[in-house]
C-alpha cells in the first residue's frame, strides 16, 4: 500500500507546509525548496533524508493529481 492511499488531504498540504486551497504555484515553490533540504543525493549522511524526500515527493504527487482530477485551477 502507497503512501498516499493511507494519508488525506489534508496530510499532503501539512508535508508540504501550505495551506489547504493554495493556488497550484505554491504547491509548486514549496515543492521545490524542500526536495533539495531532502534529497538523498544531497544528503547521503542525514539519516531519514531519503525517506523524508520520498514523502515530500508523495504528497507533491497526491496533490497534483487532486488537482488535476478536481477541476482546481493550476
Amino acid at each position: 500500500m502507497s503512501c498516499s492511499s493511507v494519508m488525506k488531504l489534508p496530510e499532503f498540504y501539512r508535508i508540504l507546509h501550505v495551506s489547504p486551497g493554495v493556488k497550484w504555484e505554491e504547491i509548486k515553490k514549496s515543492y521545490r525548496a524542500l526536495t533539495p533540504k531532502f534529497h538523498p543525493d544531497h544528503h547521503p549522511d542525514i539519516e531519514g533524508s531519503e525517506s523524508r524526500f520520498m514523502e515530500v515527493s508523495s504528497a507533491f504527487k497526491a496533490l497534483e493529481f487532486h488537482y488535476q482530477t478536481s477541476g482546481i485551477q493550476k
